[in-house]
C-alpha cells in the first residue's frame, strides 16, 4: 500500500532557502515538517528544473521558451497504473490551455502544457482545486502564478498565498494519510548567489516528523523519484 493517499507538490520560484525560511507561514511548516537542508536546484532558468522533476529529464531544454516534448512523465506513470496526476495552475484561463502566458500565468512553470499526450482534463485552473480534498488525483501539482509564487511578488505575498490556499489542504492531511511538498526552483538569480546555495524543500503531512535532515543531498529529480517510489511506480530519472 502506497504510505499516502494523496500528494500534493507546489514550487515556490528563485528564492533561496535562506531568503525563505523564516517567513511568517513557511516557518510554521517547517516547524510542523521535515526540511531537507541539502537540497538544490539543478539548473537556470526555471524551466529545465520542473522538467527535471516532472519528466526526469531536462528534456536537452535550456530556457524558457515554448517546446512540444514527446516522453515519459508522472502523468504517463501514474496513468498507466491507473491512477491519476493533475496540474492545477493559477491564472489557467481553460482547461488544456498550451499558450505560453495568460495574465501572470507561465507555461514554463506547468510542465504539463508541454506534453501533447497530457489531456486537457490533466491540466486545470487553480479554481478546480477541489475543496473535498478526498477527491484530490493521487498527484496533484500546484502552480501559483508569478505574482503569488515569488516570481514578481514578494516572498511575503508568496507565503500568505500558501497559507490562504493550502493551509486548509495541510490540515486535513495530517489526518488522512496524506502529504505536501512544498519547493522550490532555484535560488535567487541575485549577483553572488550560484546553484550551490541550498533551496527550501519541506515534507508536510501525516506520520511526518518535524526535523530536518542535514545529510541526504537531494535535488528535482530525487524528489520525483520519491513520489515514484511511493505508489511503486517506476522512475523516470537516470540512476
Amino acid at each position: 500500500m502506497a504510505p499516502w493517499d494523496h500528494i500534493v507538490v507546489v514550487w515556490e520560484e528563485n528564492h533561496s532557502a535562506s531568503e525563505v525560511a523564516d517567513l511568517a507561514y513557511i516557518a510554521q511548516l517547517r516547524a510542523a515538517g521535515l526540511t531537507y537542508s541539502q537540497s538544490f536546484g539543478l539548473a537556470r532558468p526555471s524551466q529545465p528544473n520542473y522538467l527535471a522533476f516532472f519528466a526526469g529529464s531536462t528534456m536537452g531544454v535550456t530556457d524558457n521558451l515554448n517546446h512540444e516534448l514527446v516522453g515519459d512523465n508522472l502523468y504517463s506513470r501514474f496513468a498507466d497504473a491507473g491512477l491519476s496526476m493533475k496540474s492545477y495552475a493559477e491564472g489557467l484561463p481553460v482547461d488544456g490551455f498550451r499558450g505560453a502566458s495568460s495574465g501572470q500565468y507561465r507555461r514554463k512553470h506547468n510542465p504539463a502544457a508541454s506534453f501533447a499526450a497530457i489531456p486537457d482534463d490533466a491540466i486545470l485552473p487553480f479554481s478546480k482545486f477541489p475543496s473535498d480534498f478526498s477527491t484530490l488525483p493521487q498527484l496533484s501539482f500546484v502552480i501559483p502564478d508569478q505574482d503569488n509564487d515569488m516570481h514578481d511578488g514578494t516572498p511575503e505575498q508568496g507565503d500568505q498565498w500558501l497559507k490562504r490556499n493550502l493551509d486548509a489542504y495541510i490540515s486535513w492531511a495530517k489526518a488522512h494519510r496524506s502529504l505536501l511538498i512544498l519547493g522550490f526552483d532555484e535560488p535567487s538569480t541575485a549577483a553572488g548567489i550560484g546553484l550551490d546555495a541550498p533551496i527550501l524543500t519541506v515534507f508536510v503531512g501525516e506520520g511526518i516528523s518535524p526535523g530536518a535532515i542535514d545529510t541526504t543531498v537531494i535535488d528535482h529529480y530525487r524528489v520525483s523519484d520519491y513520489v515514484l517510489d511511493c505508489f511503486e511506480l517506476d522512475r523516470l530519472s537516470q540512476p
